[in-house]
């Protein structure tokens, strides 16, 4: 995850911060995303359509990553603009003998 924002200066001489979300990967448990939950919306994938979440960290970056059925249900009543803390907590072995990440959200109190 990047410190700083994204900026592009115009030939106006004007800054702009990039504002088109980065793709977050939680790739080793451990891994954490904070931020304020901003957007939800679903992209297509081969294997149909699928929660994209957008959270806005604190340094202003906005970073969007996949939802999962674990994520989607712990994400599903919280609000827009909520502060949250995600957390990739371990890889577990599903009903169907899959590998599925485990992950943990919580929200500030």
């Amino acid at each position: 995850m990047a410190n700083e924002p994204k900026t592009e200066h115009a030939p106006s001489g004007k800054t702009y911060r990039k504002v088109s979300p980065t793709m977050f990967k939680f790739e080793k448990p451990g891994d954490e995303l904070e931020g304020t939950l901003y957007h939800v919306d679903e992209v297509l994938m081969d294997t149909g359509p699928v929660k994209r979440y957008t959270v806005v960290t604190e340094d202003g970056e906005p970073l969007s990553f996949l939802g999962s059925s674990n994520l989607d249900v712990s994400l599903a009543p919280i609000e827009m603009g909520t502060q949250v803390l995600i957390r990739f907590v371990e890889v577990r072995t599903s009903s169907r003998n899959r590998n599925v990440k485990a992950f943990d959200v919580f929200t500030a109190s």
